[in-house]
């Protein structure tokens, strides 16, 4: 890595910033960037100006800055489609990446009146909520807060347990057909949970899907509010696999 001074006449963070740019064609996907003190010295200027030049490439794309980690040469955005049936392990297959979902929490709770009216329920009726977190390529992609109607799938809470991923859980209490009725897509900046979890800048943009889950027969089995990680994933809606 070269340590030429500031190019006269370019922005000391553009220059930064180009090097840095240099550098990334030659380090593999996954790869740590030196820390803020490093850069700082070998560009002989500040931490403010390091951390300008990474937030553009950041902003561009080209790495990731996880908070308290550092910053890594990011991979190509995964293309997860969204269409009547939804597969994490399917989306990542498809890619070659390896994906991993990791249950962090299951309780059974009184169904406030969104969720209530999200699954056809009374308000007040008992519903399972799970907390889940999926990696792909053990780096964490998307964080998913789950409501299921407890009376509606007796046993959920007990197949979430020690279950790969939310479709085997269903399998297990013999819901093989499972279709996606509704997706909702927005945009917001991450809250503190999400940062630590995902492993994110903080108010680093991300991407929240709301969908709706159906058996054969159209009855709702759950309402599943999922946090994408904005610059890991892009969301394609696939129409061909709809009607």
């Amino acid at each position: 890595m070269t340590t030429d001074p500031t190019v006269r006449g370019v922005a000391r963070w553009r220059h930064v910033h180009d090097a840095l740019v240099a550098d990334l064609a030659t380090l593999p996907v996954g790869a740590r960037l030196p820390g803020e003190v490093a850069l700082a010295e070998r560009f002989a200027v500040n931490r403010h100006t390091v951390r300008r030049a990474l937030q553009a490439l950041a902003a561009a794309g080209r790495i990731r800055i996880e908070h308290g980690r550092g910053s890594f040469v990011r991979p190509d955005p995964i293309r997860y489609r969204l269409g009547e049936r939804v597969s994490f392990t399917a989306n990542l297959a498809d890619q070659g990446r390896a994906a991993r979902r990791r249950i962090e929490a299951i309780e059974t709770e009184v169904a406030a009146p969104e969720i209530a009216g999200a699954l056809g329920l009374a308000h007040g009726a008992p519903v399972v909520r799970a907390v889940s977190l999926a990696f792909a390529d053990d780096v964490p992609l998307a964080r998913s807060v789950h409501h299921f109607p407890a009376e509606r799938l007796p046993g959920i809470a007990q197949a979430l347990v020690g279950a790969s991923g939310i479709t085997a859980a269903f399998r297990a209490l013999r819901q093989a057909v499972v279709h996606r009725a509704s997706t909702r897509i927005t945009s917001r900046a991450a809250d503190d949970d999400e940062v630590l979890a995902l492993h994110l800048a903080p108010e680093a943009p991300v991407l929240v899907t709301e969908g709706i889950d159906v058996d054969a027969c159209g009855v709702v089995l759950q309402r599943v509010v999922t946090t994408f990680a904005g610059s890991r994933v892009e969301l394609v809606v696939d129409h061909m696999s709809e009607g």
